[in-house]
């Protein structure tokens, strides 16, 4: 997990890797980053946040893997320009010798499609928070008066609908593998779906 602090707007953010970590992290004004729970506990318990809305970021887990899979292949993997069969097999390579469905991914696997809410359960149950789905973020902001500088969309690129294609086929081969990654932190995200900003 991730959290990013905004003394300004009062606000922690709670994230992590294709939750919109990218837009919260350029927001206007200082901020104070997070990558460590353990400083965002202390910080819980010297009651630094007792007036400040809280803001845990959802995105349903399976929807997250594929983006983050589509971003480790495409921006850190550098592969691009390919047909949706040739992305099938890159896919069906790709996923039948990744870490992650043995507990030891790369760090952009890592961040970008590895379970996280299933590491902040008990924080989680132990704070007041407000959800915000990842497709509703600019609508937050906006209800707080607060001006997103960036917007990390990765629609942009043609070839990410293609991908998209190729890896509904693809993923296919690994149901069992990929159902196991995710049970707990889908369990979480339906849990922890309610609110306005769903």
């Amino acid at each position: 997990m991730i959290a990013l602090h905004y003394p300004l707007y009062k606000h922690l953010f709670i994230t992590y890797g294709k939750i919109g970590s990218s837009t919260l992290a350029g927001l206007p004004s200082p901020n104070i980053h997070y990558d460590k729970k353990i400083s965002v506990l202390e910080d819980f318990t010297n009651n630094n946040f007792l007036d400040h809305e809280i803001v845990l970021m959802l995105r349903n887990p399976r929807d997250r893997f594929r983006a983050g899979l589509f971003t480790t292949l495409f921006f850190e993997g550098g592969i691009r320009n390919k047909t949706m069969e040739e992305w099938v097999d890159i896919l069906t390579e790709y996923l039948s010798n990744t870490g992650m469905f043995n507990a030891n991914p790369t760090s952009w696997e890592q961040y970008h499609c590895m379970p996280w809410l299933q590491n902040i359960e008990t924080f989680v149950d132990s704070i007041r928070y407000t959800p915000v789905h990842i497709s509703r973020l600019s609508d937050y902001l906006a209800d707080h008066g607060i001006e997103p500088k960036h917007e990390n969309n990765t629609d942009r690129y043609n070839e990410k609908s293609i991908f998209y294609n190729a890896y509904s086929i693809a993923i296919k081969q690994f149901q069992k593998e990929y159902n196991l990654l995710l049970a707990q932190d889908l369990k979480l995200y339906n849990l922890w779906l309610t609110g306005e900003y769903l």
